[in-house]
């Protein structure tokens, strides 16, 4: 068991008989189990989402924010789908502190504004990194949003050099706080309004380095969420039918 606890003791903090538990692990449950049950053992056990995953349910988030959502993800029988699903909903975690954490211009997330919002509404300390830091701003904010997702997904912090589980989702979530989609459109817009007359001079790469330094995050972390806001297909070639009929 999980934390070297014996299957009597997670069932007394999970409030389940013990033989519940031992007919899981035997794979002799005679019902679907219900998601009740996977997350009192997901308390007890301080795992999180994993039993959900795991076991093809949707999770309590998924639950409370989308009932359609709830039925494509039991419906989805593939991981691509799955995963994409998970990303929606990593991205609904993010979405809740689009306004709460905005710096006072408006065109950045303020680390610490968020560090405080997340830390108000999950109950636990979200650690920002100070400009002493020996990481650049860029890393500096990053290393902040992790933190804060972390809190968000409940889930454990970094333990370098040890990798948990759920470092990617964090990582993921991270960039989601500090680039949100309606920033990283206003920062796209500001980059290519004033080039609108040579724009053929201007590639990918140089917009992913003018959003980084607008938003002031990493630059994986802007071509990331350039691409999610739905912004990358401005760089992508048009089909010869097009190109014909604009000469």
């Amino acid at each position: 068991m999980r934390a070297r606890l014996s299957r009597s003791e997670v069932a007394a903090r999970a409030g389940l008989d013990p033989s519940v538990l031992s007919r899981l692990e035997r794979a002799e449950y005679p019902h679907r189990i219900k998601s009740e049950t996977l997350s009192r053992l997901a308390s007890a056990l301080d795992c999180n989402d994993s039993l959900h995953l795991a076991a093809g349910l949707p999770t309590p988030t998924v639950q409370e924010l989308n009932p359609a959502l709830q039925r494509a993800h039991l419906a989805a029988g593939d991981p691509a789908t799955r995963d994409g699903l998970r990303r929606l909903e990593l991205r609904g975690f993010a979405a809740r502190f689009d306004r709460a954490a905005l710096g006072r211009d408006g065109s950045q997330v303020d680390e610490m504004r968020l560090a405080l919002a997340v830390g108000r509404e999950t109950g636990r300390e979200v650690v920002a990194r100070s400009a002493s830091s020996e990481l650049d701003a860029a890393g500096r904010r990053f290393w902040t949003a992790h933190a804060a997702a972390h809190a968000l997904l409940q889930s454990h912090g970094c333990r370098w050099p040890r990798l948990e589980p759920g470092e990617g989702e964090a990582n993921y979530v991270a960039g989601a706080l500090l680039a949100p989609d309606r920033l990283v459109q206003a920062a796209v817009r500001s980059c290519l309004i004033p080039r609108s007359e040579e724009l053929w001079d201007y590639s990918c790469a140089d917009l992913t380095a003018e959003v980084a330094e607008r938003l002031l995050v990493p630059g994986w972390v802007a071509i990331q969420r350039i691409a999610e806001a739905g912004q990358i297909e401005l760089f992508l070639p048009l089909p010869e039918e097009e190109l014909e009929e604009g000469l």
